[in-house]
């Protein structure tokens, strides 16, 4: 893992000061119910008072009675909604404090009393927003966020449509802010504590910053934020824990005169660099690389400090956690704030990580559900993910019809966009399927789901509350079966990588954004971790590990591949630029060093179309791949653009070249012990990469281009166009349906099924020869 130590910013000292004003728990008493995360079979569980718990939980935006007697009466037990402590920057509930002296928590009354009139016995877990008062705001612009050009307005029209308009917004390391919205929270909980709706909670769930997901509000505007003293000051401290002492930052940024009291936010003119070129140069650009780092780390840091606030509180039998987790879905842009999982996963406040469904590739038969980060990585660090479905019905049209102003301009338009990002589907039946692949999704990945009506009315029909039953007895018996993975594809991805890429960089965006989607359709299973954590999974099972954008790969990790991956046959493939960089330092022997192969870089860099490579040979893995893509278009790898590297290497073997150039794009080498691939994109058809896992040993469950998910005690299909599938298990199994159409297999390793498009089978597998889960 990195070795560089981690600063406290400002979240130690405020904690420290805030303790001796807490009031201390009485005695030894915990409010009911009492919430942990423990492990079963290595997977991070809810359990509510000793008991395992996997009964989703019901969201809205629209907290109505009907719809919360709905799902009381499918079976739900959990409910949550939203409240604030102070404001809500985007209007989900009133403003708990609408002046200085002025307190209002009727909201959050309210709706806490409609969950239980329609279910006496629910558990709440609020999603408590953080936004910050306008009156506040105006009153202290001194710990205003500022912007690159001096303003803390965003201009219009912004390219986050998101953005609250005509306001500024804190520096979340603004102590002043944080010490007030502390005070706030505290007040708040002490509400909660002392009203009838105490003993009914289960957790917290901590919201904010932009649309409540905690990144930045100026991710994707052309006015970049983090010029306030506050975060200037902030990021000078980070500094001073990174580096030690100052000889070792002057070294770092080639400075001899910089010092940890002159450090300074790179302008944007440094952010932004140079067009053209696809990575930052360490020699100059290391203040600007360490800067992203500092910016990332400082989200789940601001998270961190608010949860402690609440556990000082609330003790230790309160489920709590925060959105967080996007790096996949924001392509890995350092702007957004949501690389830095490894901090959150270090937190010991927080249990779990609330993560939304992707918003991209989610479409019915051709799409999937997936984690939007290396979501094995939390559960490596006893954290459960909580993932968040709001996928949208068959009633969409009807329930914006209400939701929207017909005569608003351009609302058809924002309409359909919605219908397409959301999972709109058009019959109740394909709606059914939907829920059943969140479900698959969540069950085989060993984590918690929700339904989250988002806009309110997208159950509000017989058929789907009926299905919601269904899918409640689902979640409620995998708690007794064995969720475990067992995947023998690792996936490894790396967060500090993506400082030292150019601004928006296309290359990273593809990789980040397509590579979920098109690992699920390879057909067999993967785990997908950060590269700081290979020191904590079982590698035993992993017969391919990808390396996905591992540019940066420290003294440390790099002995790490080299103890605990390179043996045992296994192959390793790296994509793109594997080990260019470490630390402040970058070069091809870099990446030969590492790989076994030698990778070079191409005289130009700018971006263009990418040529389409072609299939090398017909023989061999080649030829595999050639079955698969054939010696024409489509294309092997086609992120966008040209890669700047190629394969320079005469001792490997060439799989695909590049169209245009004949440059080797893809290829092979095999080394003591293991085997080496280098593929210049790791976006290739999923046919490629499922011959190259079949190449290295991997059980591969099915040979269609389908969203697919596996664990021990389950096997989830969502069929990407109709037909038969071969289903083949990697033992004999007992095997049927956990829901839908009656289907039972006894004693089998393979089955014939018969898909519609977009149709979802879950099945409950069963070894017969006496291991595992009976």
């Amino acid at each position: 893992m990195k070795t560089y130590p981690r600063a406290p910013l400002v979240a130690a000292a405020l904690i420290a000061a805030s303790a001796a004003t807490t009031e201390k728990l009485v005695g030894e008493e915990f409010r009911s119910p009492k919430v942990e995360v423990l492990p079963i079979h290595g997977v991070p569980t809810f359990h509510v008072n000793g008991e395992p718990y996997t009964l989703p939980c019901f969201e809205t935006y629209v907290p109505t009675e009907r719809y919360f007697r709905q799902f009381a009466e499918a079976g739900v037990e959990l409910f949550s909604f939203n409240t604030n402590v102070s404001a809500c920057d985007y209007g989900h509930s009133p403003p708990t404090r609408p002046g200085p002296d002025e307190w209002d928590y009727s909201h959050f009354d309210e709706r806490a009393s409609r969950v239980l009139a329609a279910n006496p016995n629910a558990m709440l877990i609020p999603r408590i927003n953080l936004g910050t008062p306008s009156w506040w705001m105006e009153e202290n612009l001194s710990e205003a966020e500022v912007l690159h050009d001096g303003s803390r307005h965003y201009r219009e029209p912004n390219a986050n449509a998101t953005v609250p308009k005509g306001r500024a917004f804190p520096s979340i390391v603004s102590r002043k802010w944080r010490e007030s919205q502390a005070a706030a929270l505290r007040r708040f909980l002490d509400h909660v504590d002392n009203s009838e709706f105490g003993p009914h909670i289960f957790g917290y769930l901590i919201a904010g910053m932009d649309t409540e997901e905690w990144y930045h509000w100026s991710c994707s505007s052309e006015q970049l934020a983090g010029y306030s003293s506050h975060t200037r000051q902030a990021f000078r401290d980070w500094l001073r824990g990174r580096y030690g002492d100052v000889d070792a930052l002057r070294a770092a940024w080639r400075d001899p005169a910089v010092t940890f009291s002159s450090a300074d936010v790179p302008s944007k003119e440094a952010r932004v660099g140079q067009s053209g070129s696809r990575f930052r140069d360490p020699a100059t650009d290391m203040p600007v690389i360490d800067f992203y780092i500092f910016y990332n780390e400082v989200i789940p840091e601001t998270i961190d400090y608010f949860a402690g606030v609440i556990r000082e509180r609330v003790g230790p039998n309160k489920a709590l956690g925060a959105f967080y987790g996007y790096m996949y879905e924001f392509r890995g842009d350092p702007e957004y704030g949501h690389n830095a999982l490894e901090r959150y996963n270090e937190s010991k406040n927080l249990d779990f990580i609330f993560v939304t469904a992707s918003y991209t590739n989610r479409e019915f038969g051709t799409g999937g559900d997936y984690s939007r980060a290396p979501g094995h990585s939390v559960r490596l660090h006893g954290k459960l993910w909580y993932h968040d479905n709001d996928v949208v019905s068959f009633l969409a049209p009807e329930v914006y019809g209400r939701k929207l102003q017909r005569d608003e301009k351009g609302w058809k338009s924002s309409v359909e966009r919605q219908l397409q990002v959301l999972g709109y589907t058009t019959t109740p039946e394909h709606t059914k399927w939907m829920y059943r692949r969140s479900m698959g999704f969540s069950i085989c990945n060993g984590a918690y789901t929700s339904y989250f009506d988002l806009h309110g009315g997208y159950y509000d029909n017989p058929e789907l509350l009926a299905e919601v039953e269904r899918l409640n007895r689902v979640a409620r018996s995998s708690a007794g079966r064995d969720r475990s993975s067992v995947s023998e594809i690792l996936v490894v991805a790396d967060e500090d990588s993506n400082a030292y890429c150019s601004f928006r960089n296309p290359s990273l965006a593809s990789s980040m954004l397509d590579s979920p989607i098109m690992f699920l359709k390879v057909g067999a299973p993967q785990d997908h971790i950060l590269l700081c954590d290979l020191d904590r999974v079982d590698v035993s099972r992993y017969k391919l590990v990808v390396f996905l954008n591992c540019y940066n790969v420290t003294d440390g990790e790099r002995i790490a591949i080299e103890r605990r991956l390179k043996a045992d046959g296994r192959t390793l493939a790296w994509c793109y630029a594997p080990g260019y960089f470490n630390r402040n330092e970058r070069g091809e022997d870099l990446m030969r060093d590492l790989t076994g192969i030698h990778v070079a870089a191409t005289a130009h860099e700018a971006p263009t179309p990418r040529p389409l490579a072609r299939a090398a040979s017909e023989s061999g893995l080649a030829g595999a791949i050639a079955g698969v893509v054939g010696q024409e278009p489509p294309a092997v790898g086609d992120a966008g653009d040209d890669s700047p590297f190629y394969v320079a290497d005469h001792e490997a073997t060439a799989l695909a070249h590049d169209a245009a150039t004949g440059l080797v794009t893809l290829a092979e080498k095999t080394m003591p012990g293991w085997r080496s691939i280098y593929a210049s994109s790791p976006i290739m058809p999923p046919g490629v990469w499922r011959e190259i896992a079949r190449s290295a040993g991997v059980h591969i469950y099915n040979d269609s281009a389908d969203t697919l998910y596996v664990n021990k005690s389950y096997l989830c299909v969502h069929a990407d166009g109709p037909g038969v599938r071969t289903l083949r298990l990697p033992a004999r199994h007992d095997v049927r349906s956990a829901i839908g159409p009656e289907r039972v297999w006894r004693s089998v390793d393979a089955m014939d099924i018969e898909l519609q498009n977009g149709e979802t089978v879950l099945l409950e597998l069963s070894p017969v020869d006496g291991g595992g889960q009976p």
